[in-house]
């Protein structure tokens, strides 16, 4: 392989630094630069992996990158569970308002896999669900409470639907 340039190592550094798979971003240097490289290639300049083999002052500069890829990332409200569900809880009222019950099941959805336990297999999620019922919110721990608001938010809209369809 020809030698690769300075400041294309250090781009690719950086998509690792990013998180960025070694076949992502032997793929983003391909359609960047125009070199090929395999995600092998790639690996040697990721000091994460035991392939690494770029050198100290390479490692420090992904250490760089990836602490200023972290602090961009954590500037960005969405990055944040509990924004991102407090989105979700103001399309559901205003889903709920409106009378469109398939918008609000969607966002309960998405609640759930982003709370995460609750949407997963038939079993495990009504096991998950009893669990929370026998639960109050005094009681919880800090981290299950996300999880008792989407399950009794779930409950409303079942019963609203149960109550318009006459059953």
């Amino acid at each position: 392989m020809t030698r690769i340039p300075e400041h294309v190592k250090r781009r690719l550094i950086e998509h690792l630094a990013a998180y960025r798979t070694p076949g992502t971003v032997a793929q983003m240097i391909r359609a960047e630069f125009g070199i090929d490289m395999t995600p092998r290639h790639v690996r040697a300049y990721d000091p994460t992996t035991y392939q690494f083999a770029a050198g100290e002052r390479w490692r420090a500069y992904f250490e760089a990158a990836r602490a200023r890829f972290d602090r961009e990332i954590a500037e960005i409200p969405i990055y944040y569970r509990a924004y991102r569900l407090h989105a979700l809880e103001k399309i559901r009222q205003q889903a709920m308002e409106q009378g469109d019950l398939r918008l609000a099941m969607k966002v309960l959805k998405q609640a759930a896999e982003e709370v995460g336990d609750i949407f997963v297999n038939r079993a495990v999620r009504a096991n998950k669900i009893d669990q929370l019922r026998s639960w109050s919110e005094d009681t919880a721990e800090p981290s299950e409470k996300p999880r008792i608001v989407v399950q009794r938010a779930i409950g409303e809209v079942i019963r609203m639907d149960a109550k318009d369809s006459g059953e």
